[in-house]
């Protein structure tokens, strides 16, 4: 049994969870062993979303409220608040640069941060998107991150936006990034794991993963789990037909 996750985000060995009870822990070793963080202070039960950055940075969201820890998690601290009547819906931190990170909000804009979390301005200014199922963020560009939205799939350069064709039929349940290729929970009939290695051009059915559902997260050796409201926190290895 694995540990029960509301929230989890991974990045090679390390990875960090929010237990359903509202405590938060991290992993130094893809996940095999967990010790406690600093407690994050959200309300208890409210949704929250994790991100890990460069070297040591880890975010946190929940609601209108951002903490940034950059210890690990021994630590953290609050940082701007987003505009009232916004919620954040999805987050990502660049692993190029600690100072980078981006949140995307309920109502469809795409927020970035270049000094740590202090400020957050807008970078895509108006919806363009119903929700946004993922920020995930360029392994070698500080300033790029692909937008899965729930119909397409959008590469952002600073505030240039790219769009790839439509998502196929179905219904999608969260995306991760194994390295260069882009991964997708579906759900069609039965759940299974899509992937792309084109950017989000195309994409390849790859194995069913029955009873599987959440939001998922990708370390090291394709380990990977799915967290959030059914998702349990057991981990399970994805294997690929092809490189």
């Amino acid at each position: 049994a694995g540990l029960p996750m509301r929230a989890v985000a991974a990045a090679g060995d390390r990875a960090y969870a929010l237990a359903r009870s509202g405590a938060a822990f991290r992993s130094a070793d893809g996940g095999a062993t967990w010790t406690a963080t600093a407690p994050l202070g959200f309300a208890a039960g409210r949704p929250t979303l994790l991100a890990i950055g460069r070297d040591a940075t880890v975010l946190a969201a929940s609601g209108r409220s951002v903490r940034v820890s950059d210890d690990a998690g021994a630590t953290w601290r609050r940082v701007v608040a987003l505009p009232r009547g916004t919620t954040a819906d999805s987050l990502a931190a660049s692993p190029v640069d600690a100072r980078i990170a981006w949140v995307g909000t309920e109502r469809g804009a795409l927020r970035r941060t270049t000094d740590g979390g202090r400020t957050w301005r807008v970078v895509l200014p108006r919806p363009r998107f119903r929700t946004s199922l993922r920020l995930l963020p360029d392994p070698g560009r500080a300033r790029t991150v692909t937008v899965v939205t729930d119909r397409r799939v959008l590469q952002l350069v600073g505030r240039t936006v790219t769009a790839r064709p439509l998502l196929p039929a179905g219904t999608w349940v969260s995306f991760a990034r194994d390295g260069a290729s882009l991964v997708g929970l579906r759900a069609a009939g039965q759940t299974f794991v899509a992937r792309s290695i084109d950017g989000g051009r195309s994409w390849r059915r790859e194995r069913a993963i029955p009873g599987v559902a959440g939001e998922l997260a990708i370390g090291a050796g394709h380990v990977a789990w799915a967290a959030g409201d059914n998702g349990t926190g057991d981990r399970f290895l994805l294997t690929w037909t092809r490189p």
